[in-house]
């Protein structure tokens, strides 16, 4: 294996981690189909990358470029333009929620979410064709929802970053651009299925802007400074771009380019994790001390706001400093992080894909202390606490065809199971030694509550006997 060194960018921070696949250094392209969980898909999409220099190197970091000159099948076991044509004619794809049939040209975009008679729901297969051999670009949104290929690939990365991992498939006919240059609030993994494209990859406009929280507006060429690196994926390659990485691709005059972007870690971040603590801390500090409650001293406008900023020297500033800092110590002391990232996971539980193919395997039947159970598969299920509740959330409920369509709903709305505050303990024990089994009778509670909140639980699925 060695580097690749064409791709050397112009600035150092943001270089790219270059790989070029030598024979035997890649497993075949099929391989994603015996994958046993989201690592091994990572490694898979990745490699010859190893998946801990990827995390070390590249994850958060700095784009990723592995080129498989002898590997060009590599991801067409994944998705091909015949899947493309069976979603148009089979499936039916809606204009805006489903497909997406643009183009850019002359830093000009143009929408074509139209059909001939004007209606704006089912695209017509046959015109979207026409406008495709015209020059337009065709996005297909969410494509797991019909996929299973491509199903199966997302619910592994799901149990491997513990968040929704979403995707598009964009097609590009030769010589034409979809998209303006643009960044994203998604890491993105672009795999190259079939033909050429030309990528253009710049570094994130400000310091602000590196990890973005959301996606920019498009830009304007001119707007950006000189690309850090260009490339020419083919089938079999792949492109990691962390959030905020300005990026922008076309086809080359000769060939068309189908590529899958698989999206994840989208508000899935250290600051969504505060956002969801720090006002709960603020909040348990305001009821437990009395210190927080009291009057804000007298004449403390005169040594205090902007105005005052650079008033180092005055001693009353620095009185009223120490004793700020001293209140945020205890702000932090409260912080409910456990809390906050149950809040997370109940999100993405409710909201990721139903599980491609669970690895356990077993059958319903009578519980007894003797049996021998496991949860079915990793993140199916979550217990949480509000009150004086506790409540298992699970995914077994959850559809594909709903898959990345965001929003908050509530649990009723998923499947949530409701115990007494008294069952947590067993609850606890039952799913936090996933992937071991527990036997039942070595559970610490009583043996016939242990037994009742086990039946529920198998009763619905979450957990499986083991023999």
């Amino acid at each position: 294996m060695e580097r690749d060194v064409e791709a050397t960018p112009a600035r150092e921070d943001f270089d790219p981690v270059v790989f070029e696949a030598d024979e035997g250094e890649c497993r075949n392209g099929s391989f994603v189909k015996l994958a046993k969980d989201g690592a091994e898909v990572l490694q898979w999409m990745v490699e010859p990358c190893s998946l801990e220099e990827f995390m070390e190197e590249c994850w958060d970091q700095k784009p990723l470029l592995v080129k498989r000159n002898l590997y060009t099948d590599y991801y067409r076991d994944v998705f091909s333009m015949e899947e493309v044509d069976r979603l148009l004619r089979k499936v039916g794809l809606d204009y805006g929620l489903n497909i997406d049939v643009t183009s850019y040209q002359g830093g000009k975009r143009q929408h074509f979410n139209r059909n001939l008679d004007d209606s704006l729901e089912q695209a017509d297969p046959d015109l979207v064709w026409k406008r495709f051999h015209d020059g337009a670009s065709l996005r297909i949104l969410h494509p797991q929802r019909w996929s299973n290929s491509v199903w199966k690939l997302l619910s592994g990365l799901e149990g491997y970053w513990s968040c929704g991992v979403g995707s598009n498939v964009y097609l590009t006919p030769p010589g034409s651009q979809g998209f303006a240059p643009h960044y994203d609030d998604i890491d993105a993994f672009i795999l190259q299925i079939d033909g050429k494209k030309q990528w253009k990859v710049y570094t994130p406009p400000t310091s602000w802007e590196i990890l973005a929280r959301e996606s920019s507006e498009d830009y304007d060429e001119s707007e950006l400074d000189d690309p850090i690196f260009e490339v020419e994926l083919g089938p079999g390659d792949l492109l990691y771009l962390p959030r905020g990485v300005v990026h922008q691709a076309h086809c080359l005059a000769d060939t068309h380019s189908l590529h899958l972007t698989v999206s994840c870690n989208q508000h899935n971040t250290f600051a969504d994790l505060l956002e969801l603590a720090l006002p709960r801390a603020l909040e348990i500090t305001i009821e437990e001390e009395v210190e927080v409650r009291q009057s804000l001293p007298p004449g403390y406008l005169d040594y205090m706001g902007v105005v005052h900023a650079d008033d180092v020297g005055n001693p009353a500033r620095q009185v009223f400093l120490e004793r700020i800092e001293s209140l945020v110590r205890r702000v932090m002391e409260n912080l409910p992080i456990d809390a906050a990232a149950d809040q997370l996971a109940s999100r993405f539980i409710r909201q990721r894909l139903p599980i491609a193919e669970p690895e356990s395997k077993g059958k319903q039947g009578t519980v007894c202390p003797e049996s021998r159970l496991r949860l079915v598969e990793k993140d199916i299920a979550r217990m949480i606490v509000e009150e004086d509740t506790a409540l298992v959330v699970h995914a077994l409920n959850n559809s594909r065809t709903d898959h990345m369509e965001g929003g908050e709903d509530s649990l009723e709305d998923h499947g949530c199971i409701e115990f007494s505050l008294d069952d947590a303990m067993v609850i606890e024990q039952l799913l936090a030694a996933f992937p071991d089994a527990v036997v039942l009778r070595e559970i610490e509670a009583e043996e016939s509550d242990a037994v009742r909140i086990a039946n529920t639980l198998v009763k619905c699925g979450i957990l499986v006997p083991i023999a």
